[in-house]
Formats: structure tokens, sequence, C-alpha cells
């Protein structure tokens, strides 16, 4: 009864939606938290972040098996509305989330001691993808957005301060401030 019950409201669309963006939310706040580290060392205080710093692979982790659950989620409704999605022209819709996700997978697979050491200097230019994910990111939500949420306005609040953060980062590099 309780399955049954659980099987129907998954089939509503508000639920979908709102399941849908909940785990696109997680996925992008926990994405930021591995952001936020290297930002913040160098444009503030290192001692406000070590929690942070401690977790910061178990936080891309989560990070990249959010963003595949989000994916898996999104061609499953995407499939339940239009059985023939795959094979239609409605497929190059999803380029920015397939680019999004392939590098999440690169990042959450490379996420740890044993990869960074058979990688080496390779590896810190591969995660170096990392901050070229909030200005894809939020070209997959304006591209994709049919309703906005709070859950959507969160993430593009989020994007939009990391992407300026991370801007300031490069810019003070590059002027060396």
């Amino acid at each position: 009864m309780f399955a049954e019950s659980l099987l129907v409201q998954l089939r509503e669309p508000l639920f979908n939606n709102i399941l849908g963006d909940t785990i696109a939310t997680l996925a992008v706040i926990t994405y930021v938290i591995t952001l936020y580290p290297g930002i913040w060392r160098e444009l503030f205080s290192y001692k406000a972040i070590r929690f942070f710093v401690k977790y910061r692979s178990q936080f891309g982790i989560a990070s990249c098996l959010l963003g595949c659950l989000h994916a898996i989620y999104s061609i499953e409704l995407s499939l339940l509305k239009h059985p023939h999605w795959l094979l239609s022209s409605r497929l190059h819709d999803c380029i920015s989330g397939i680019i999004c996700l392939i590098i999440f997978v690169l990042l959450g697979v490379t996420s740890n001691r044993w990869m960074q050491t058979k990688l080496k200097k390779n590896w810190k230019r591969l995660h170096s993808l990392t901050y070229v994910l909030p200005i894809l990111l939020v070209w997959h939500i304006l591209a994709k957005v049919t309703e906005w949420s709070v859950f959507t306005q969160l993430c593009l609040i989020i994007l939009f301060s990391t992407s300026f953060l991370v801007i300031l980062r490069f810019s003070r590099r590059i002027f060396a401030w």
C-alpha cells in the first residue's frame, strides 16, 4: 500500500520537479564546498576553512554522485515524458548537462590519493577543470530550466557568487595584487 502510494507520488510532476531540483541543488552545494578552500586560501584566511579542506575530496565525491543521480533521474523523467527522447532532436538540449556530467565524473573518479600519485602533475591539470564548472553549470541551468523554483534561484545565486570569486582569484594572480 505504501509502495503504491509512493509510486503514484513519484509520477506526479510537482513531486518530480521538487525531487530533481533538490538533488541538483545538493550537487551544486557540495561542489561549491570543494571550490571554496582553494579560493578562500588565496583571498582570505586559511583558518576559517579547515573543516572543508580536511573533507574536500569526500565532498567532491558526494557532488559527483549527486550529479550522476540528478542525470539519471532527469533522463528517466525525459524518457517517461518522451519515449523516443534519445532518438529525437531533443538530445542537443542536454549537451551542457552532458559536458558537466563528464567533468564531474572525471573529477570524482580522480579525487583520491592513489590517482594523485598515479597522475602526478597531470592530476593538477585535470582538476583545474573544476574552475570551468560554475560557468558551465550556469549555462546548463539557464538552458534547461522551464520553471523557476527556489532551488533554481538558490543554485544560480551560489554559482554566480562562486564564479565571481573564481574570476577574482585568477585576476588577482594575473595582476599580482
